[in-house]
């Protein structure tokens, strides 16, 4: 008797991607990536790897590749004790940001970092009166580590 496995299609989410859902199988498709039982643990990351299509959000996106996601993950490994939590999520032109609120409620300092494909990191400050400084663009694997503590310093 022969073995056909049946293909079915899922919607999109983070935890099966659009359309890649493999029955029958204990190894699914996620991300383009391969992934079974034994793969490292998941990260705040993870779920982004699904969104390496035009549309994920269907909207218009533009796909978030594996290379964002790693370099998203090695600026994430920058960071220092002093460095506070971020929000983290996907964008809509392909990258990952990372936003931090500082400060008082009513007007907090934010800092915004996007980190795009082939590691760029474009970071900008709004301070509490609404003014914004934009940094010079860098990569994660160069000089990501002096922009955070130019950021977090001033």
């Amino acid at each position: 008797m022969r073995s056909i496995l049946a293909f079915q299609a899922a919607p999109v989410s983070a935890t099966t991607g659009p359309k890649r859902m493999l029955l029958d199988s204990s190894i699914k498709a996620v991300g383009g990536g391969w992934y079974t039982a034994g793969a490292p643990a998941s990260d705040e990351f993870t779920s982004f790897e699904s969104y390496d299509i035009e549309d994920w959000d269907g909207y218009g996106a533009q796909p978030i590749t594996a290379d964002t996601v790693r370099a998203a993950r090695s600026f994430k490994r920058l960071f220092d004790q002093n460095t506070p939590p971020a929000d983290i999520a996907p964008g809509a032109d392909g990258t990952i940001g990372f936003e931090w609120r500082l400060g008082v409620s009513g007007a907090p300092v934010r800092i915004l970092i996007d980190v795009g494909p082939g590691g760029r990191v474009f970071a900008r400050r709004i301070d509490e009166n609404g003014k914004t400084t934009q940094f010079d663009t860098t990569r994660v694997e160069t000089a990501a580590r002096q922009l955070l503590h130019e950021i977090f310093a001033s």
